[in-house]
């Protein structure tokens, strides 16, 4: 096979300066050696952005929010912490800001400060959650209190009635 090595334009037409002589035996050994070669290529670099991707991820940090329970299991999802207090929420017709304070002035972006134990409706909660665990552990059997917690048959509404002090 022939392969051009410079080509020049001249007047009139174009005029070949050499021509090279390549036996057809060594022409698909370098096609192979620079398809293999980009091949190793590819796989570097994409064994870097993996690393890349790897290096920049952080572990997962304690939640914020999650760190004061002391009633509530602390192994709890997002989704089943959302579940449980909307359900009291419900159970009681209050929002959030009758047992959880707001951030400080200075926290951006303003929401609930849900670790602070200021408001005394928060305390008075724990006690009320700790009540209706232990009533659904001894009278319905659960055996756990994060059973007793996601699944339980006497709750909030038992007594409140969708109040927040209950009305008897």
């Amino acid at each position: 096979m022939f392969l051009l090595s410079s080509v020049i334009p001249a007047i009139g037409g174009t005029r070949i300066l050499a021509i090279n002589n390549i036996p057809s035996g060594k022409e698909p050994e370098t096609a192979h050696l620079m398809h293999l070669n980009s091949k190793i290529v590819t796989l570097g670099l994409l064994i870097s952005l993996i690393g890349l991707g790897v290096a920049a991820t952080k572990p997962p940090v304690e939640d914020p929010e999650k760190s004061n329970l002391k009633v509530l299991p602390k192994k709890l999802s997002d989704n089943q912490m959302d579940m449980i207090m909307e359900r009291i929420s419900r159970q009681l017709g209050v929002t959030c800001e009758y047992c959880h304070v707001p951030t400080k002035p200075d926290v951006f972006p303003k929401r609930m400060d849900f670790a602070s134990d200021e408001k005394t409706e928060k305390l008075i909660a724990r006690r009320m959650i700790r009540m209706c665990i232990q009533i659904n552990r001894k009278y319905f059997a659960f055996k756990s209190d994060r059973e007793a917690v996601l699944n339980p048959k006497v709750s909030c509404r038992t007594c409140h009635r969708g109040f927040p002090r209950p009305k008897f």
